[in-house]
C-alpha cells in the first residue's frame, strides 16, 4: 500500500466544510496523484 491521499471538503485549504472547498480539495489530490505516477 502506497500512501494516502485525502480529499475532501473538511481537507481543504479554502472554503473547508462547502462543495467549492470539496472540488479544490479533490483537484489537488489528484494533481498529486497524478504527479507522482511514473510514465
Amino acid at each position: 500500500v502506497g500512501p494516502l491521499h485525502w480529499a475532501g471538503a473538511e481537507t481543504a485549504t479554502v472554503n473547508a466544510g462547502y462543495m467549492d472547498g470539496a472540488i479544490s480539495s479533490g483537484i489537488r489530490a489528484a494533481t498529486e496523484i497524478a504527479g507522482g505516477v511514473d510514465r
